[in-house]
C-alpha cells in the first residue's frame, strides 16, 4: 500500500472491491483509518468544550454537567457557569437570530424569559452601580426575540423567570433557576466578576455623584473601569475596559 507509483494507487484501490479475504482485510483497515481521522478532522469537543474556573465566574452552586459522548469528539452544549453560551436560533422580525449575535460584543448579557422582567430592572442597577455595558432581553412569545421551536427553553438549563448572564466574551458567568430577589443576586455577582464588592461600589458611586453638581451630571458618566477577565485553569485571561452601556433592551 505504501507506494507514490499512481498505477500502483489505482490497482490498490481496485482491489478492495473483490470478494476475497485480502479485500475484506483491506477494508476494514481502510474504514478504522477513515475513522481514526476524525479525531483530527471533526473534533468539536476539542474546539468547544472548554469551561473556565475562575473569578471571572460565579458557580450556581451545580456541578459540572457530565460528558455523555467522547468529550473530543463531541460539543456538548451548556449554560453551566464557566461554559460558552451555546448556539440556539432565535427569530426577531420574522428572521433567524443566533443567540451568540445578541451576546459578545463587549458587553455582558442577561437572558431571560417571560416572568424574568425582573432582571431587566437589575441589569440597570448592574449598569448604574458598576459603570459597564450590560444589555438584557426577554426571550418568550410576543417579544423582541421569540423561542419559536422551544430550542433555548431546552438549552438554557434554567426556569423560565431565571436568567443567563454571559460575559463580553460569550462564556456564561453565572445563571438563576428563578427572578427571587434578582437585583441583590446580580449586583452581588457582579461585585465577584469584577472584584468589586456591591458595597464598595455603592460609595463610590455616592462619592462620585457628591463631586459633581446637577448639571454636569445629566451629560457625564463616571470613567469606566478595567475589566479584567481571568481566564482561570484555561489559560485563556482576556482584559479589556468597557465604557458605560448606553441602553439596556428589554
Amino acid at each position: 500500500m505504501n507506494t507514490r507509483d499512481a498505477e500502483q494507487m489505482r490497482a490498490n484501490m481496485e482491489a478492495r472491491k473483490a470478494a476475497t479475504p485480502e479485500a475484506t482485510e483491506q477494508r476494514e483497515k481502510l474504514r478504522r483509518s477513515i475513522a481514526a481521522k476524525t479525531y483530527e478532522f471533526n473534533a468539536h469537543g476539542v474546539e468547544m468544550n472548554q469551561r473556565y474556573v475562575s473569578s471571572a465566574v460565579v458557580s450556581d452552586g451545580t456541578p459540572a454537567p457530565p460528558w455523555t459522548r467522547d468529550p473530543e469528539l463531541y460539543y456538548h452544549p451548556t449554560t453551566w457557569p464557566g461554559a460558552h453560551l451555546p448556539h440556539v436560533w432565535l427569530q426577531r422580525d420574522g428572521r433567524p437570530v443566533s443567540t451568540l449575535d445578541i451576546a459578545g460584543k463587549g458587553r455582558f448579557t442577561v437572558l431571560t424569559g417571560i416572568g424574568g422582567e425582573v432582571w431587566v430592572d437589575a441589569a440597570r442597577a448592574a449598569v448604574e452601580r458598576y459603570r459597564v455595558p450590560v444589555e438584557a432581553y426577554v426571550i418568550g412569545p410576543g417579544r423582541e426575540y421569540e423561542d419559536l421551536f422551544g430550542d433555548w427553553a431546552e438549552a438554557r438549563e434554567v426556569g423560565e423567570a431565571g436568567c443567563v448572564l454571559v460575559r463580553p466574551d460569550e462564556y456564561v458567568a453565572w445563571r438563576a433557576q428563578d427572578a427571587a430577589d434578582a437585583e441583590r443576586r446580580l449586583l452581588d455577582v457582579f461585585g465577584r466578576i469584577l472584584g468589586r464588592p456591591a458595597r464598595e461600589m455603592a460609595r463610590v458611586g455616592m462619592h462620585y455623584r457628591r463631586r459633581r453638581g446637577p448639571e454636569e451630571m445629566k451629560d457625564s458618566s463616571p470613567p469606566a473601569l478595567p475589566l479584567n477577565l481571568d481566564g482561570g485553569a484555561c489559560q485563556g485571561a482576556a482584559s479589556l475596559t468597557l465604557s458605560p452601556a448606553s441602553k439596556i433592551t428589554g
